[in-house]
């Protein structure tokens, strides 16, 4: 009766039987070595291009050539960073070229990577009273309510608290097993409900965030449709922060305050977290 099963050697049987194939192995390998050689050469390249650019661009906004810091900046941001220090010197640096969409959009982002950083919450701050644009009526959605009270922390910092609570409660769980004792089961509770919030946070602040954006131009009318011809409802001014409700084309549905609603062309908007993210 044959086995089915096969012994470790017999691969090298095979190997020393068809000499093609052992031919094929090695050019496999040496194959799959380049490719690999190659692809960590031109990954260190790269690093040591955005290297460059990064120092290249401190040191034109040191030199006060903010146009030429500004692009070194873009250019590795398309290139795919994103960390709190780029977006926050390319806040500064569209504060110096009076762009304060830009600027204002940019410090935004920077602060989910630095929410606690002490310049970058005071040139944002600088930054908004130097708008036009004042919000009325205090009133926010939950959702905005939301994101302003979990601001002060970062994606991680919210990820390390859901993991230490979830923890916590599963000890509670194994301890409760063989002591029970109604501190454990308080311990249970309170922490899985912690554990539940933490985690309907943290879908909210990773895979549904508020959609927001800035006004770029100095002067932008709002209207009440998608197109041109439409009625004119306000206008809105360089910096103002508004929430993205809707997108159709070219089109964005804003809303500066909860009975200020209507449609921007979408260039005119800097997208600090785009809508569907």
């Amino acid at each position: 009766m044959i086995g089915s099963r096969l012994c470790f050697g017999q691969p090298f049987i095979i190997l020393r039987a068809l000499p093609g194939i052992r031919i094929y192995t090695i050019l496999v390998f040496f194959g799959a070595f380049f490719v690999v050689f190659g692809f960590l050469e031109r990954k260190q390249a790269q690093e040591q291009q955005s290297i460059s650019l990064w120092l290249a661009a401190n040191q034109a906004y040191q030199e006060q050539r903010f146009l030429l810091a500004a692009s070194h900046y873009e250019a590795l941001v398309a290139q795919g960073h994103a960390n709190g220090h780029l977006y926050y010197n390319l806040g500064n640096t569209y504060f110096h070229l009076n762009n304060p969409g830009k600027a204002i959009g940019y410090y935004l982002k920077a602060q989910h990577f630095l929410p606690r950083h002490e310049d970058l919450v005071a040139n944002l701050n600088h930054a908004r009273r130097q708008t036009l644009d004042r919000r009325e009526n205090p009133k926010q959605s939950w959702r905005e309510v939301f994101w302003e009270w979990s601001s002060p922390l970062t994606l991680q910092e919210w990820s390390s608290m859901l993991v230490m609570a979830n923890g916590v409660f599963w000890i509670g769980v194994l301890v409760r097993l063989f002591y029970r004792r109604e501190f454990f089961s308080w311990l249970m509770f309170l922490s899985g409900g912690l554990t539940l919030f933490l985690l309907a946070g943290l879908f909210i602040k990773w895979w549904a965030p508020l959609p927001t954006g800035t006004i770029l131009p100095e002067v932008s009318a709002v209207y009440s449709a998608p197109h041109s011809q439409s009625t004119v409802l306000f206008q809105l001014h360089g910096g103002t922060e508004v929430i993205i409700e809707e997108e159709v084309e070219q089109w964005v549905k804003i809303k500066f305050e909860p009975t200020q609603k209507g449609w921007i062309e979408k260039s005119r908007l800097f997208l600090v977290h785009p809508a569907g993210l």
